[in-house]
């Protein structure tokens, strides 16, 4: 029945992540941290709210002499470079609209058979969504658009030969409405989930080099209580 709430793909369990809302009138962090394996991880902050609107900014840097996923090796380096930013804005008491922006590029290096891999990863996140509440009522619609990049490389030497290496990307384009609230006595959660995945190869995984799948997803959930019992139904 979680499906109603997280799409219609979540029946095996959702992970959901909430990055930290805008808070104070205006703030300011920074930190830096230092360790083994030559890690550094530093970051910068800064948070503003006024009136009816609020805003939040975070850049990190990140290095480390280590491979994700791979066990410690000489030559081995990983570096990750983030961007997020989130701003909500309230101009009336029953609306309330946000959008987050998220970029990522990562670099990493790995020594494997007397060769050095390499793979580029960029990820460019972004939402754009509004909830309506009027009572118990409450509408959701949400747009979310997503782009993975990665560039797997070769090479017996410290740094990656331009123009070489396969590239895989795929671009996720997502609409949804959802609502949630009292009917008839009931307590109702329901949607509809539109998606467009385009996947790109040039590896030669996929016939052609290109595949794009789309789909149209309803979904609903509906919930009795009655005395100690409870019955929750959904489609």
């Amino acid at each position: 029945p979680q499906s109603a709430l997280y799409g219609s793909e979540a029946m095996g369990g959702v992970v959901n992540v909430i990055t930290r809302r805008p808070v104070g009138q205006l703030g300011g962090s920074a930190r830096i941290t230092a360790g083994s394996e030559g890690r550094v991880d530093a970051g910068v902050g800064a948070n503003i709210a006024a009136r009816d609107f609020a805003a939040l900014v975070d850049v990190g840097r990140r290095r480390v002499d280590l491979a994700p996923g791979r066990a410690a090796a000489e030559g081995a380096m990983s570096e990750r470079l983030d961007v997020g930013v989130r701003a909500g804005w309230n101009p009336a008491g029953a609306w309330d609209l946000d959008a987050a922006v998220l970029v990522l590029d990562e670099r990493q290096r790995w020594p494997s058979g007397g060769m050095n891999d390499f793979a580029d990863n960029v990820v460019v996140d972004g939402s754009l969504g509004a909830t309506w509440t009027l009572g118990a009522h409450r509408l959701r619609p949400l747009v979310h658009l997503s782009s993975f990049d990665h560039l797997s490389r070769r090479s017996d030497l410290a740094q990656p030969i331009a123009g070489t290496g396969d590239r895989q990307k795929q671009r996720l384009v997502e609409a949804e409405l959802l609502y949630s609230g009292p009917v008839a006595g009931t307590v109702v959660d329901a949607g509809v989930e539109v998606k467009q995945e385009r996947i790109t190869s040039t590896d030669g995984r996929i016939d052609g080099g290109t595949r794009t799948l789309a789909s149209a997803e309803p979904f609903v959930q509906e919930h009795w209580s009655c005395v100690r019992l409870s019955v929750v139904a959904g489609a």
